[in-house]
């Protein structure tokens, strides 16, 4: 077959000779580009049908993680040194579990002992036996008001004495609801703000009304953060 062809080649025009390997070599550029096509269309089928399991895995691993409520991080060390004048030392958190709440507490220490800061805040807990919170607030402060009305009356004829046997003190204009309380060891804020309630303690030499107003902003900073 060589021998058929070969004289036959020899004998064509040089210019026609040139003409005919370039359009071999066209010829022979489609085919290879067509079979490259195939290819490529089998590669991206097969991609596609391939499915995307490290995505899957994270938004999976992300939605099963549920965030836990740290009372340190309810105020900041730059919001307690505008209110109380010094920066906070060190912090010391505390959580616990009863009577179906969960109670997450902060100490903030600050320089000077007396001026720290006791932070709480009480959430429903998990599980069987949970408690809404809101109705431990009831059971608090809305149970035998008569009652306590009868230990103030006791009080002011001077029948029972001590600070321990004074009334919650409501204070408006925080929270959903909000009661002061005083007693010889130390003098509390309580706010209640949706289903949950915050618990705060300040120190310091300043008078009551002073120290309503300070834990007022502190707990307000804390309830923006629920």
């Amino acid at each position: 077959m060589v021998s058929f062809f070969y004289p036959q080649i020899t004998q064509i025009e040089p210019r026609k000779l040139c003409n005919l390997w370039i359009v071999l070599l066209l010829c022979l550029s489609v085919v290879t580009g067509c079979r490259r096509s195939e290819i490529d269309q089998k590669v991206s089928a097969t991609t596609a049908a391939t499915p995307s399991l490290p995505q899957q895995t994270t938004v999976a691993s992300s939605a099963a993680v549920k965030p836990q409520l740290n009372a340190c991080s309810m105020l900041t060390s730059q919001e307690i040194e505008s209110i109380q004048g010094e920066a906070v030392r060190e912090t010391k958190l505390n959580e616990r579990s009863a009577d179906g709440l969960n109670v997450s507490q902060c100490f903030f220490t600050l320089p000077t002992f007396t001026k720290s800061i006791s932070v709480a805040v009480t959430r429903r807990a998990e599980g069987p036996g949970a408690r809404d919170p809101r109705q431990f607030w009831r059971d608090t402060f809305h149970r035998d008001k008569e009652a306590q009305r009868d230990r103030g009356r006791k009080r002011e004829r001077g029948e029972e004495g001590g600070e321990e046997s004074r009334p919650p003190q409501k204070i408006p204009g925080i929270g959903d609801e909000a009661f002061w309380m005083t007693s010889p060891a130390a003098a509390i804020l309580y706010v209640l703000k949706g289903s949950s309630f915050v618990r705060l303690s300040i120190g310091g030499r300043e008078d009551q009304e002073t120290k309503i107003i300070k834990s007022k902003a502190l707990a307000q900073k804390v309830i923006d953060r629920l």
